[in-house]
């Protein structure tokens, strides 16, 4: 039901190497996928199809014949004997001879994920027909290069077909039925930030989308990929966004803004969904994944920048999602990813947890948190971090742990900088004062000494 996206961030095809062979199936509803390069019925996956030589029945119907990827799909038996067993193979065509190749051959039976790709279709009515479960134009990618010219299909390519034939378990074979794959739906969004390719919640996109049917109604959400976890502290998934519509044009494509509500939670994975139902290819979905910044960045501050081991200090920040559970933790100086986060963020793994501070409604935190009492003399890193996106969170703050109750000095650093400058600047301006007032003296005259 969803088409893959193109953008980095965006869900794509998985691929499967099997000896010299590719196959990659995504996007797929009612189909399983197998790591196993051949099907329980003992064929492989992109290997020849002698069976499929000799059709004794008429093609199955398929209720689109063309179509982009992921196009539904069903297939129609009639005259066929009831009781029959029927499996279904998606085939390609060899380029050099026109002979088809098992792609996925799909057998009936429980599901096992062990076998392969299949469709559950069940056995022939008492009236002679049969309609497959539901599938989906797959994306398939066949490249075995033991032969020459190598033997390669691609359904991504506009023009490419795929042929369901019907297999039943006495010798029946249907003739292919002819799916056509077309251009796939090609879209793209601008507004995303381009490192991460994420966006602020409130700010607004462009999103395009071509591949459609000519003046299709195309409906696009926002929705939130994040489970709630019990062992993690992240807000549970914000609610679908309500939808907005917008036709296509005579190519159809579109091109239109979606404004990101300014109320959602920032630091989830959001899914943008375009989804459409057309007369000529049914229910087509794409989509692409993006991150949720925040519209303002949080901030974090420490009550004392100079501690003791087993002594409380508070820590408050502002602009972090009300109602969150911010996990605070330390880290000795050092271990810190200089890579994925800018310093100082603890390196995973080597932060110690010190608390957690519930965010309030209005998006501030405060919370008063212990330093370990064997907590090592130095240099550490206080920091905050959410579970669902620690690079969204905050900087740490570093702070010094000394083994005596810290000094005035030491606690007000910049005061006792100011107070020391000012001490040696008075000392330099006074002499520098009363020599002048001597100057002045031995300069004038009897009469200005004496009125002075």
């Amino acid at each position: 039901m969803r088409m893959p996206s193109r953008l980095p961030l965006a869900r794509s095809a998985a691929a499967l190497p099997l000896t010299v062979a590719l196959a990659v199936f995504t996007a797929l509803a009612v189909l399983g996928i197998s790591l196993t390069p051949a099907h329980a019925s003992g064929v492989p996956i992109c290997s020849s199809a002698p069976v499929e030589a000799a059709p004794n029945f008429p093609p199955a119907q398929l209720d689109h014949t063309e179509g982009p990827l992921t196009t539904p799909l069903q297939a129609t038996l009639t005259g066929w004997k009831p009781g029959t067993q029927v499996s279904f193979h998606l085939d390609m065509a060899d380029p050099r001879t026109g002979a088809l190749r098992v792609l996925t051959p799909y057998v009936l039976g429980a599901p096992n994920p062990a076998d392969g790709l299949y469709i559950p279709t069940g056995v022939v009515a008492s009236d002679g027909t049969i309609i497959s479960a539901s599938f989906q134009a797959p994306v398939i990618v066949c490249d075995d290069s033991s032969t020459t010219p190598e033997v390669f299909f691609d359904s991504r390519l506009a023009g490419a077909k795929l042929y369901v034939v019907a297999v039943g378990d006495h010798g029946q074979v249907s003739a292919p039925a002819t799916f056509t794959y077309l251009a796939s739906l090609q879209g793209k969004i601008d507004g995303l930030s381009p490192e991460f390719h994420d966006a602020p919640v409130g700010s607004t996109l462009i999103v395009s989308v071509s591949g459609w049917e000519p003046n299709e109604v195309i409906t696009l959400t926002l929705s939130d990929q994040i489970l709630k976890d019990p062992y993690n502290n992240n807000l549970p998934p914000f609610a679908t966004t309500l939808p907005i519509t917008v036709t296509t044009d005579s190519q159809g494509a579109f091109s239109t803004t979606f404004a990101i509500p300014a109320t959602l939670p920032w630091g989830h994975d959001a899914v943008l969904s375009a989804t459409g139902v057309g007369p000529h290819f049914g229910a087509l979905t794409w989509e692409a994944e993006f991150v949720l910044l925040p519209a303002t960045a949080p901030t974090f501050r420490v009550g004392s920048e100079i501690v003791t081991p087993g002594s409380r200090v508070t820590v408050t920040g502002d602009y972090w999602n009300p109602g969150e559970a911010v996990t605070l933790e330390y880290c000795r100086d050092g271990l810190h990813d200089g890579d994925q986060y800018a310093w100082p963020h603890c390196i995973h793994g080597s932060e110690q947890e010190l608390g957690t501070a519930i965010v309030d409604a209005t998006g501030h935190l405060s919370q008063q948190v212990t330093i370990p009492a064997n907590a090592r003399l130095g240099i550490i890193t206080i920091e905050p971090r959410i579970a669902q996106a620690p690079r969204l969170g905050a900087r740490g703050v570093a702070v010094r742990i000394v083994s005596h109750p810290p000094t005035w000095t030491e606690l007000h650093p910049r005061w006792t900088a100011a107070l020391a400058v000012g001490g040696v600047l008075l000392m330099l301006l006074t002499p520098v004062g009363l020599v002048a007032v001597l100057s002045r003296r031995r300069d004038s005259s009897p009469a200005e000494a004496m009125a002075d």
